[in-house]
């Protein structure tokens, strides 16, 4: 990959040896500046179908797809699992992760998520500990809690990576001298 290629050497001399044994420096955390975050003159706003990759994306918007790693800086994504899954992949992360997919992982109250679990609440009794005027347990009245299924809730989260950040194409050039010359040391 060319970007690691760009990455600083590091000298690291083994302990009896005579000489440095050079080694690209992987641990360098590259970010975007906070005045650029939420630019709308910097960065544009895309909507992901669950089957786009993020090298596809890259290769439609710069017509290069090794432009990849600036879409998961710009939306501060280190694993590349954190990108959205298509329907495929999500349903196997479920079953892989859930022994049961259909058993409550929290619970919905007017369209907000409760910070309940399903093994906090208590439907006839408050949990240990609290007491009446504790407004943070309230009792479960099924006609305003609705219990959100662990499949269900893994597929919200997938859901709301849809919506991206990508540099716009006419300051990527800028952008990549800019990476370039921050990988190099040379402060500018």
């Amino acid at each position: 990959m060319k970007l690691f290629k760009k990455l600083p050497l590091q000298g690291y001399m083994f302990e009896g040896d005579e000489d440095y044994f050079f080694f690209r420096d992987i641990f360098i955390k590259l970010r975007l500046l906070e005045s650029l975050r939420d630019n709308p003159t910097f960065l544009t706003t895309l909507v992901l179908n669950s089957a786009e990759r993020a090298d596809v994306i890259a290769h439609k918007l710069y017509g290069r797809s090794d432009l990849f790693w600036t879409l998961y800086l710009v939306n501060d994504i280190v694993d590349p699992n954190e990108w959205i899954m298509d329907t495929r992949s999500i349903d196997a992360f479920i079953k892989k992760k859930y022994d049961n997919p259909g058993a409550t992982h929290h619970y919905v109250r007017n369209g907000q998520i409760a910070d309940l679990r399903a093994n906090q609440i208590m439907v006839n009794k408050r949990p240990f500990g609290t007491t009446d005027s504790d407004p943070d347990f309230d009792l479960i009245d099924p006609t305003t809690y609705h219990p959100v299924s662990n499949a269900e809730h893994e597929e919200a989260v997938n859901d709301s990576k849809r919506i991206i950040r990508a540099i716009r194409k006419e300051y990527m050039p800028a952008f990549l001298i800019d990476v370039e010359r921050k990988l190099r040391g040379v402060n500018v």
